[in-house]
């Protein structure tokens, strides 16, 4: 039995070897990243096959997966094939998963080095046009309790008020906490404004009997550590 489609392309397609039928006999990891974006934007259009539509929009992301999750919902509704309704699926699915891999780093993720902090912040800092600032949260061993968003700014910088930073540690009784904001221009190092932010947070997690561990600046794939770099 065969699948026809309006798509030369796609017109004579194996049942077998449709995204979804794939999916449900092997599971997810026997699909591209074509057939996998097909199943969740689920039909094509009128001139268009989910699977051409897939193509087109990994084509223009450079088959980047990392920047089409970092995308806006408007950026995501100017793709040809995607309107309002699958922009905002679209988001909720990544931000599911992105929840469920923050409940396993939760379980599983012991911070021992900057290393360690930079794989467990990366996928939420690396590739945003903006600044945003965020922290891990950890427990007596190290691992982590939580990670969450402080601030969310512009291009250049954002606010960050040590009191809320603290008081999240506090509320979720953590032995001690890594922060780090991403550079969007890719500069990673630390402005005269960081370096005084840094100063001020350890002086509050004195007072607060819990210890700032690390502070890094984020972009891409590389980071600056200010404990590694003798900041802190």
């Amino acid at each position: 039995m065969v699948a026809i489609t309006q798509n030369p392309k796609w017109r004579w397609v194996a049942m077998e070897d449709r995204p979804r039928e794939k999916l449900t006999k092997n599971g997810p990891v026997s699909l591209t990243n074509v057939e996998l974006l097909a199943v969740l934007l689920g039909t094509g259009t009128s001139s268009d096959h989910v699977m051409d539509i897939a193509e087109s929009i990994l084509s223009a992301v450079d088959n980047d997966i990392g920047r089409l999750v970092a995308m806006s919902i408007e950026d995501l509704k100017s793709m040809h094939g995607i309107g309002h309704a699958r922009a905002v699926r679209f988001k909720a699915v990544m931000e599911f998963a992105r929840r469920a891999q923050l409940e396993k780093a939760k379980r599983d993720l012991k911070i021992v080095t900057s290393k360690d902090a930079f794989r467990a912040l990366a996928p939420d800092l690396g590739d945003l046009p903006h600044e945003e600032f965020w922290m891990l949260l950890l427990n007596q061993r190290s691992k982590v309790i939580d990670k969450m968003v402080v601030s969310r700014g512009g291009i250049a910088s954002t606010i960050v008020d040590p009191r809320i930073v603290y008081s999240k540690a506090i509320e979720l009784k953590a032995s001690s906490l890594i922060v780090a904001h991403n550079h969007p221009s890719g500069n990673l190092n630390p402005s005269q404004a960081d370096i005084d932010l840094t100063k001020k947070l350890v002086a509050v997690g004195k007072i607060a009997d819990i210890q700032l561990v690390d502070h890094l600046i984020i972009s891409g794939n590389n980071y600056c550590s200010f404990a590694d770099s003798g900041l802190m």
